[in-house]
């Protein structure tokens, strides 16, 4: 929900309403995991963001909290981190990393980080195989209450998961791999055999250039690659940009500049991805990317013509509880 404002939000109509509703969800919601260890998680979750709301949120830019201090594993997915190489090959093993594609993968089945999934293809005569490791979500009730749309366990509905291994040489699917998620390692695991034939032909192909997709089972179109899959990515990118900034204007002002940081590095990031492109539309993202960089992390930079981002967003209930869940976290 978006508030209007923050007198609006102070009224005890809008304030006993999202109580009241977070209430008849306790008496009998259909959210509730069959577990009952995360029933009890999740009542005790509602009950501090009823009280939360009851408290009112006419405080909350003045009485903003701190922002917390890094290493923050959340705020650090945000920021672009150095990284080896995406595919690798040593002892007879490829090694690779792999990034949830948003449009193939429905929000909340994975974490949506680059390079959230590693992946091995050990070639050892009489244990061929492939194996893939995805970050699934963090099990906080917190997050659980903030967003719930098709996360595992949300609905009556088994999730599931696939990794395909392909290679631009080879048109047909090298190996798929059916995934399960672990809850108790927060990831989804999968192994497969691989036969002689398919280890013949992995031989024979560029050991740099595999690619492991992740999709749900059906996914309908082919993954996008080469300078799509980087427009993809630079996508991405201005979106965790996005983010950022929203985050930080839940805290002090004194206390943004790391967040900011993180946001600059972001979108300059984007702003180099999207500018290797020749679409005119993909000029004007970058351009919009230089811009926000200026704006936010420059010290001396001026902003020239309208800002493409405004550093004191409006935020949602849920942006300024999970912000405040973070500061107490950390």
């Amino acid at each position: 929900m978006r508030v209007a404002g923050l007198a609006r939000a102070r009224e005890p109509e809008f304030l006993d309403l999202v109580a009241d509703g977070l209430a008849e969800d306790s008496a009998g919601s259909p959210w509730s995991p069959e577990s009952a260890d995360h029933s009890g998680q999740d009542a005790e979750a509602r009950a501090e963001l009823a009280a939360y709301l009851r408290a009112g949120l006419a405080r909350a830019r003045a009485d903003a909290p701190d922002a917390p201090g890094l290493p923050c594993a959340p705020i650090d997915a945000l920021r672009p981190q150095t990284r080896a190489a995406t595919t690798s090959s040593r002892n007879g093993q490829l090694h690779g990393s792999a990034t949830v594609d948003w449009a193939r993968v429905p929000r909340g089945l994975t974490l949506q980080i680059e390079d959230g999934a590693s992946w091995r293809v050990d070639t050892t005569p009489g244990n061929a195989h492939v194996s893939v490791v995805v970050t699934a979500p963090t099990a906080d009730p917190t997050l659980r209450l903030l967003d719930v749309a098709g996360q595992p366990g949300r609905s009556g509905v088994t999730p599931a998961l696939q990794a395909t291994l392909t290679h631009p040489e080879w048109m047909l699917p090298l190996a798929v791999v059916e995934l399960t998620l672990r809850p108790e390692t927060d990831c989804w695991l999968g192994v497969e055999a691989l036969g002689p034939a398919v280890l013949e032909l992995i031989a024979d192909l560029d050991p740099t250039a595999f690619h492991m997709d992740l999709h749900v089972p059906g996914a309908g179109r082919r993954p996008r690659n080469g300078a799509a899959a980087s427009i993809d990515q630079a996508t991405r990118w201005a979106v965790r940009g996005v983010a950022s900034v929203r985050l930080a204007a839940a805290y002090r002002a004194e206390s943004r500049a790391e967040i900011h940081r993180g946001a600059c590095d972001a979108f300059a990031l984007a702003g180099s991805l999207f500018k290797a492109s020749a679409d005119p539309r993909d000029q004007l993202a970058a351009e919009q990317c230089r811009a926000a960089v200026r704006l936010l992390g420059r010290p001396h930079a001026h902003s020239h013509g309208p800002e493409v981002i405004d550093p004191e967003p409006e935020l949602t209930v849920a942006e300024r509880w999970y912000a405040a869940h973070l500061a107490a976290a950390h």
